[in-house]
């Protein structure tokens, strides 16, 4: 028979209890944090995967914050590009109404007055703001006001950059835009050299694309028509068309002729000359309004003179709106693109902290079951070892 000294019995209890204490406590650790381990040494490699997954979490979330930042760039700037675009509608029809009424110089003066609170509004708009002080029509130069009023003219002070926000590791989404937009171009003029020759036009459409026919025949630039009287006393001119070399009479009536949408008053002049431009001019809308507003208030302009500026005034209006309008799609583009890549993100971003989660984290029932059972195993262990190692009567009778 072998004998076992009651030395190692108790020795070999006790080192039972004390690895059942040690796994009691790391499983109530699990129960109590949620994790199956708290340093790299308890399992190096799901770990070290732990660690590039938080990486990539922490990534995904400032990808979120950017996304939503860009969210609200792009709200602000398309709420303002549709409040300029109909203000512009209103500066549209008070113009139509100056070129069209026979207004008294109160009336004209009156809607003068309108279209300056009108332009200090549009002013507003294209320097907007966001939250964070940026400007969003000053290009890449967010902290530069976008438009100022210098000496009366209004000038751009941003650059024709964008300042774009990394949505994702390969989308960047631009949040502004350059203050070029507003920047567009003017409508071509008809001029004449004769003082007494008053040029201007009753359909820019027409005008606009005879002189591209005109540039695309003949090449790019200015170009010179020149009408003829046909009798000292007579009412019609000839005109020879550079576009197709054929003379063209033109009658005049009620003093005023129109010839591929140029509106001219000849003042019975013999002979004249009436050049048309060529396109490039370009500026933004503000110093445009600054010319309807000035030949409203000017009680010395005729009606023919100021109805030209009006005119033009609204065909840069008109250039304005559709650039506007080209901007708000790109716009809209970039919303959807944003919408689409921060749904991506966050279906990316939950399977990294389901990974995780998988890696790191601990089943709860499973180690809430491993707990009870391995405290019962410790509390009957301990029950067993007092037994044991009892060594008097006494102790039997307790």
């Amino acid at each position: 028979m072998t004998r076992i000294a009651t030395s190692t019995t108790y020795s070999k209890s006790v080192s039972f209890l004390q690895k059942n204490n040690v796994r009691l406590d790391r499983i109530s650790d699990q129960y109590n944090t949620g994790l199956k381990f708290r340093s790299a040494g308890d399992a190096p490699a799901d770990y070290a995967a732990t660690l590039r997954l938080e990486k990539e979490i922490t990534m995904y979330e400032q990808y979120n914050t950017n996304s939503g930042y860009a969210v609200d760039a792009l709200n602000l700037e398309e709420t303002a590009l549709t409040s300029l675009n109909e203000r512009l509608d209103r500066v549209q029809v008070l113009i139509t109404s100056g070129i069209n009424a026979s207004y008294s110089p109160d009336e004209f003066k009156s809607v003068a007055a309108e279209l300056s609170e009108i332009q200090e509004y549009i002013l507003g708009l294209m320097n907007t703001q966001t939250a964070e002080g940026e400007y969003i029509f000053s290009g890449s130069l967010g902290r530069d006001k976008s438009f100022e009023n210098i000496s009366g003219t209004y000038v751009y002070q941003g650059d024709s950059g964008q300042r774009q926000i990394n949505a994702s590791s390969s989308v960047a989404i631009a949040v502004s835009d350059s203050g070029f937009i507003f920047d567009v171009e003017k409508a071509r003029e008809p001029s004449s050299g004769n003082a007494n020759v008053h040029v201007g036009y009753d359909n820019y459409a027409a005008m606009s694309k005879y002189g591209e026919d005109l540039d695309n025949n003949l090449g790019a630039g200015a170009h010179t028509l020149t009408f003829t009287r046909n009798s000292p006393d007579g009412d019609s001119y000839t005109v020879t068309d550079p576009l197709t070399g054929a003379n063209v009479t033109v009658q005049c009536k009620n003093g005023v002729m129109n010839y591929r949408g140029i509106s001219i008053v000849p003042n019975s002049e013999a002979s004249f000359d009436v050049t048309l431009s060529a396109p490039g001019a370009r500026d933004n809308v503000l110093n445009s309004l600054t010319e309807a507003i000035n030949a409203l208030t000017d009680s010395g302009l005729n009606e023919f003179d100021r109805n030209v500026i009006l005119n033009r005034v609204s065909t840069h209006v008109t250039n304005t709106q559709n650039s506007v309008n080209m901007t708000l799609g790109r716009i809209g583009a970039r919303q959807n693109t944003l919408d689409t890549v921060i749904n991506s993100n966050q279906e990316i971003e939950d399977v990294k902290k389901e990974a995780k989660a998988t890696i790191s984290e601990v089943d709860l029932y499973e180690t809430t079951s491993e707990l009870a059972k391995t405290n019962s195993i410790l509390q009957m262990s301990m029950k067993s070892f007092n037994y044991m190692t009892g060594t008097s009567l006494f102790d039997y009778i307790s």
